[in-house]
C-alpha cells in the first residue's frame, strides 16, 4: 500500500470512529431510558469495530503498524481478521449503511418488546396525598405537561396537586387546563367506561368540571391548585392583617393552629412530596410555610411526560424515610 493510500485509510478510519449508526443515516432514534442504553452502545461497538476492519484492507492490519500510527489498538484475534472469510475491506458502503439501520432497528425492536412484556407498575403502599410542581423555568410550563400530570395523579389516587411558578403562567392557563382536563376525562370514559375517574376541583375557578361521569358515580376527587408569585409573600401579609384585626375584636389569642386554618383557607396546604423542575436548584419564592415536612426531589425537565416519569417520583418518596414529631 502506498504511503498516501495508507495516509488515506488512516484519516477516514478515524473519521468512522467518530461517527454513530444514526448520524450516517441522517437520523436521530437515540435509545428511550437508561435501561436500552447497555444494549444500544453494545451494537455501537460492533459497528464501530466493522468499520475500522472496512478501512483497511486485512493483510496490512497487525498489532505494530497500530502502534506505529498512534492508533488505539483493538483487542481481538488478529488471526481471525486475515482470514480470508472474515475479510469485510471489499464491502460497499451502502451495506454499511443498511447494517447501521439493522442495528438501530434492532434496538428499537428491542426497546418495544420489553414495554410490551414488562410487569405492570405497582403503585407503592406509601404514596403522597399531596404532590406540588415548582417551575423554575417559564419554557417548561404547557398544558399538555399539566394536564398529563394531572392524569397521572388521577391514575394513582392522588388527592391533591399544586403547580407554582414565579411567573404565575400557571395561573393564567388555568382555563386552558380546565378545558384540556375535561376533554381527556371524556375520552378516557369513551374508551373506558368502567374505570371510575375522579372529580378534579380547581382552586382558581371555585367549580367542579362539568363532567357526565364525574358528576354521576365517582366518589373521588382531585384537587388541582394553581399558585403564582402573589401567592407567596403578600399573601402571608394578608393572612397576618386578618389574624390581627381578629385577635382585637376578640378574645382568641393568635396561635399556630388558627394560622394554619388560615393557611389552608387559602389554598396553601403542605405537599408531601415537592418536584423541582428546571435547570435551577431554587424554590423560586414557594410558599416558605409549607416546606416544613416535604420531601423535595429535582428533575431538569418533564419532557415528555409520561407514566414511567410519574412512577419515579412515587418511588422517590415511597423509599424516603419520614418521622415527623409531636
Amino acid at each position: 500500500m502506498a504511503p498516501h493510500e495508507y495516509a488515506r485509510s488512516t484519516s477516514q478510519s478515524r473519521a468512522l470512529l467518530q461517527l454513530k449508526p444514526v448520524q450516517i443515516l441522517g437520523r436521530c432514534p437515540s435509545p428511550v431510558g437508561s435501561i436500552d442504553r447497555v444494549c444500544y452502545n453494545a451494537l455501537l461497538g460492533e459497528f464501530r469495530i466493522l468499520c475500522f476492519l472496512c478501512s483497511r484492507r486485512s493483510s496490512a492490519i497487525d498489532g505494530r503498524r497500530l502502534t506505529e500510527h498512534r492508533m488505539r489498538p483493538v483487542e481481538m484475534d488478529w488471526s481471525c481478521v486475515k482470514s480470508s472469510f472474515f475479510s469485510v475491506s471489499n464491502l460497499p458502503m451502502f451495506v454499511l449503511v443498511v447494517i447501521a439501520w439493522i442495528l438501530d432497528a434492532l434496538t428499537i425492536f428491542a426497546t418495544f418488546v420489553r414495554r410490551i412484556f414488562k410487569s405492570k407498575h405497582v403503585v407503592p403502599e406509601k404514596k403522597p396525598d399531596h404532590i406540588a410542581f415548582v417551575f423554575t423555568n417559564a419554557y417548561e410550563i404547557s398544558v399538555d405537561v399539566l394536564t398529563e400530570i394531572v392524569h397521572q395523579c388521577a391514575i394513582n389516587k392522588i388527592c391533591q396537586v399544586s403547580f407554582y411558578d414565579p411567573f404565575s403562567i400557571c395561573t393564567s392557563h388555568v382555563q386552558q387546563l380546565s378545558k384540556s382536563v375535561n376533554f381527556l376525562w371524556e375520552h378516557l370514559d369513551h374508551e373506558h367506561p368502567s374505570k371510575s375517574l375522579p372529580t378534579v376541583i380547581f382552586d382558581r375557578t371555585s367549580r367542579e368540571l362539568d363532567m357526565k361521569r364525574i358528576t354521576g358515580s365517582a366518589s373521588e376527587s382531585l384537587r388541582v391548585t394553581l399558585l403564582g408569585n402573589e401567592d407567596g409573600r403578600s399573601s402571608l401579609v394578608e393572612i397576618c392583617r386578618d389574624i390581627s384585626i381578629e385577635s382585637s375584636s376578640s378574645s382568641d389569642s393568635i396561635s399556630a393552629a388558627s394560622i394554619s386554618e388560615k393557611l389552608k383557607a387559602r389554598q396553601l396546604c403542605e405537599p408531601d412530596l415537592v418536584v423541582i423542575v428546571g435547570t435551577l436548584s431554587t424554590f423560586a419564592g414557594f410558599p416558605p410555610w409549607s416546606l416544613r415536612v416535604a420531601e423535595v426531589h429535582h428533575v431538569a425537565t418533564l419532557t415528555p411526560m409520561a407514566e414511567d416519569l410519574f412512577s419515579a417520583f412515587l418511588e422517590t418518596f415511597a423509599i424516603r424515610d419520614r418521622r415527623l414529631g409531636r
